[in-house]
């Protein structure tokens, strides 16, 4: 479920990591239910590779609990020998021997890989603390991988900048800790407040932003279909295979650039000929049923902010956002959308 909204989420609309590790315990619990009593090994091919730093040692703790709880043999194929090296320090840390590795390369007699003790384990760079008075843009400029703003987005996936654009010192020491978004704030709530890295009235206030940021999120989205991406138009869309390279190029044209409103009013201006008006009203049909196209008007931005109030009316009675800092944020929010 979104942290923020209490909504839930399909697998599509998790990020890679979240959907992986979903997936990943759930394959562990359906082998612990039909098991029936025989204990079988595991084998893990890559699972972790794309995980970051936080995630793995997260899962891998997790899987060593596992084989220590009922003494099971687990298997991890890779190529690459950063995730070796990870494991091991996993092992390390819990002051356990190392697990065996078998390369596949030396046993094939074929060109190895380089020897772990050839490995090193770089450090990310640390995060830079803000300069006094800093312009929140420039530094996230020098965060350097702060994702744009997506209001299509679940509000809890937002990158914490977007949240915490007026308090960066907070947001430096959370992203000092490897929390980029306020999932991670709830999930690791426990030791950072433990760390003095976040009081608990700061958690109540991301809350809170969280909340207002998705009926920001869920206002400016009326009237804005999502863009169409090249190859979404078939057949089952209304147009014919001889039309459909046609509106194609229409919808990839500068002028349209997949905007499903300009394509069909692009279309009743009979920018592709020949097509049959029930065709353009059923490609239009097609196109709401697929969200790309909201035919309600779009909010201005004094009803989007009418919302957004009503939204946080008590987090603004119980002092967990002020006006002055949900104005400021609105703005922030509106120049990112692209407002």
């Amino acid at each position: 479920r979104d942290t923020a909204t209490g909504k839930g989420l399909t697998l599509s609309q998790l990020s890679d990591g979240t959907r992986a590790q979903l997936l990943l315990a759930a394959r562990i619990g359906y082998v612990q239910d039909v098991e029936r009593g025989v204990t079988v090994p595991l084998f893990f091919d890559e699972s972790l590779t794309a995980a970051d730093p936080a995630r793995f040692a997260a899962v891998g703790n997790a899987v060593l609990d596992l084989i220590a709880a009922d003494g099971r043999q687990v298997f991890y194929l890779t190529c690459d020998p950063a995730d070796i090296a990870a494991w091991q320090q996993l092992l390390a840390a819990r002051a356990q021997a190392p697990a065996p590795v078998s390369d596949l390369a030396a046993v094939r007699n074929i060109a190895a890989a380089a020897p772990l003790e050839r490995l090193r384990i770089v450090a990310p760079p640390p995060v830079p603390a803000p300069a006094p008075g800093e312009d929140p843009a420039a530094y996230a400029v020098r965060l350097g991988d702060v994702p744009p703003l997506d209001p299509r987005a679940p509000a809890a996936a937002a990158h914490l900048f977007h949240l915490l654009r007026d308090d960066l010192p907070l947001l430096q020491r959370l992203l000092a800790n490897d929390v980029v978004r306020m999932g991670q704030v709830d999930a690791l709530a426990t030791p950072l407040l433990a760390a003095g890295v976040l009081a608990p009235a700061q958690r109540g206030e991301l809350r809170a932003r969280v909340q207002a940021l998705a009926a920001f999120s869920e206002a400016w989205r009326i009237g804005r279909g999502r863009p169409v991406p090249p190859g979404a138009l078939t057949n089952e869309s209304g147009a014919s295979s001889t039309k459909l390279p046609e509106i194609e190029d229409l919808l990839a044209s500068p002028a349209i650039a997949g905007d499903a409103a300009r394509l069909v009013a692009a279309l009743e201006r009979r920018e592709v000929p020949h097509l049959r008006q029930d065709t353009k009203a059923e490609i239009a049909d097609w196109l709401v049923g697929e969200g790309y196209l909201d035919r309600r008007p779009v909010l201005a931005a004094d009803a989007v902010r009418e919302r957004v109030l009503q939204a946080a009316a008590a987090d603004l009675r119980a002092g967990r956002l002020t006006l002055a800092a949900l104005d400021g944020l609105l703005a922030a929010w509106w120049l990112a959308a692209g407002e």
